[in-house]
């Protein structure tokens, strides 16, 4: 610490402090519905304190083993881990709107799960204070094109923390509800269900930054450390025909499609917010099948979902700074220009053309003559152009691709083979092989020879670790 951090140190007489106060909170599924007589939702629970509204007619919801009845106006407010499920009551149909909270703090998060008194009348004190503080959410959740400028998102987020501070207010006002109790085995299994979701947000809120393009060149390098590996990375967005937003009880469905039709290529990370984004970071070596996997997503959402969504693209790129323009381009595939005369939307997918040639490339790296222009040749383009779609298409030349594949295989026969560095040389392509030292020590930081080294010490250490196990 540096010496003139308190330049009034000597003369301080007293000096009182406490611990840093750190916190953070997240709001999830915010949405308002209104249902006909009849309707239902079957039982269920989550790790999340639940905020239930009725705006009109009557709601009958059983938490537990106790059902509560609502009218409108009234709140019911259902502990992190209960078990509940909920319906109409009486004639006619019912309007109500919930939100979904988790605080990462253990202390406020304790009481939450032993309230006794959840139902809270429309004349109640908390339920008076907390109306107004609702009434933006509920407006946003019926418009929610309007959040989509700074403002407006920096005006909800104001507005959660008053709730926020409500809610606690309501909590330290009954000191006895922080009295240490005994959390039994499902809180627990709750409380660890709410950290992970806590992760998986943190991720998806890593990842949505990129969108915005205000990631320095430094910042986004630094970012790298905290996202998943990756020599590629796609991003396609999902909405309704004619509209970026779309919401019916099948989207947690259609997450968990898209994200289980997307994996094959790499880690997925969905941002679920005005529409559904999915950022895929793939470490294949060649470029992945995205459009096959795009297309095979959207046909599955299209029969089991809704057969109004489609996928939009944004591209696949190597340089992290390119996610922010992928991310607008996947909402152009939206626009009424991207319509054709028939009404079906066209996506514009990775060129075909650089495609096959990188199949060209993972065939032929190890010969020594291979080039861009023979390249160019066999596809029957110019070197210039196929130079270009290169450097369009995926943010590298065709130079860096062919080091790259070469440099991947110079690597595998290093571990896997007992050749000489010189004939691993001309295995991937080189005739050189001062030259091909002198690459892959600019690469990968040491010698082919030192390479080869660290990895059978690696892999005596794991052997013997497997041995003393």
């Amino acid at each position: 610490m540096s010496e003139s951090f308190d330049p009034g140190r000597d003369l301080c007489a007293e000096l009182h402090a406490m611990s840093n106060v750190h916190f953070s909170f997240q709001i999830y599924g915010i949405h308002w519905r209104n249902v006909r007589q009849g309707w239902s939702y079957q039982e269920h629970s989550h790790p999340l304190l639940e905020l239930n509204l009725v705006l009109e007619g009557t709601q009958a919801t059983r938490v537990g083993d106790k059902e509560y009845v609502q009218g409108p106006g009234d709140l019911l407010l259902i502990p992190p881990g209960w078990t509940h499920a909920s319906r109409t009551e009486g004639v006619g149909g019912m309007t109500f709107f919930c939100l979904h909270l988790n605080i990462d703090d253990h202390f406020i998060m304790e009481p939450l799960y032993h309230l006794t008194d959840i139902l809270m009348p429309k004349n109640a004190d908390l339920t008076m204070r907390l109306r107004p503080l609702l009434a933006p959410f509920i407006e946003g959740a019926s418009r929610p094109s309007e959040l989509s400028s700074s403002y407006h998102r920096v005006k909800i987020q104001a507005n959660s923390l008053n709730l926020i501070t409500a809610l606690i207010e309501m909590l330290i006002s009954d000191e006895s509800g922080f009295a240490n109790k005994e959390f039994n085995d499902a809180e627990r299994r709750t409380m660890l269900g709410a950290v992970k979701m806590r992760e998986q947000t943190l991720m998806e809120k890593r990842v949505q930054d990129l969108f915005y393009g205000t990631l320095g060149a430094d910042v986004s390098k630094t970012y790298e450390a905290l996202l998943p590996s990756y020599r590629w990375i796609s991003v396609c967005s999902l909405s309704r025909k004619e509209t970026l937003y779309w919401d019916n009880k099948d989207r947690a469905y259609a997450r968990s499609l898209l994200e289980e039709v997307l994996s094959p290529l790499g880690s997925v990370v969905i941002i679920d917010d005005l529409l559904m984004t999915a950022v895929v970071f793939s470490n294949q070596i060649s470029v992945p099948p995205v459009e096959q996997k795009m297309l095979e997503a959207e046909k599955c959402l299209q029969k089991n979902v809704d057969p109004e969504l489609h996928l939009g693209f944004g591209g696949i790129a190597t340089d992290l700074r390119e996610v922010g323009s992928m991310y607008e381009q996947s909402l152009r595939a939206f626009s009424v220009d991207s319509l054709d005369t028939s009404g079906s939307r066209t996506i514009e997918f990775v060129n075909r053309i650089i495609r096959l040639a990188m199949n060209r490339l993972e065939t032929e790296y190890a010969n020594k003559d291979f080039s861009l222009g023979l390249l160019a040749e066999s596809l029957n383009i110019t070197p210039n152009y196929l130079s270009a779609l290169f450097t369009s298409e995926t943010s590298m030349t065709f130079t860096q691709h062919l080091t790259r594949i070469r440099m991947e295989q110079a690597k595998r026969l290093l571990n896997e083979t007992q050749f000489k560095i010189y004939q691993i040389c001309k295995e991937v392509g080189y005739s050189d092989q001062a030259y091909f030292s002198r690459l892959f020590k600019s690469l990968e930081g040491i010698s082919p020879f030192d390479y080869r080294e660290h990895s059978r010490i690696r892999e005596i250490q794991l052997t013997v670790d497997k041995f003393k196990k």
